[in-house]
């Protein structure tokens, strides 16, 4: 004998979908949290040097735009290392090269 509730409405139907645009790119929907974005972002040695991608230049550890940025929860990235461990120029010139960056 079949299953007389198959057709019966369920207790938790689905949540309706919105088709209304959200305010952010059509790509970006399902990310949660905060995003890499290597065009403005911050990398950090362990002597205290911070590169701005932004600017392209180095920059202090005070400047007001880097400080809100922490303050918005970002964190910078590890300066990188060359294969003698030292955190280089050209170490962080070869990371982000691939963006169409400079390291001054």
């Amino acid at each position: 004998m079949p299953d007389e509730n198959l057709n019966a409405p369920h207790e938790n139907p689905a949540p309706e979908v919105s088709v209304e645009p959200v305010g952010r790119p059509l790509f970006d929907y399902q990310l949660n949290g905060l995003m890499f974005v290597p065009r403005d972002w911050y990398w950090l040695a362990e002597d205290g040097r911070v590169y701005s991608s932004a600017r392209q230049a180095i920059i202090d550890t005070t400047d007001a735009t880097f400080a809100a940025w922490v303050e918005a929860g970002y964190a910078p990235t590890g300066w990188p290392r060359n294969l003698g461990g030292e955190q280089t120029k050209e170490a962080l010139q070869d990371v982000v090269k691939e963006y169409r960056l400079t390291v001054p």
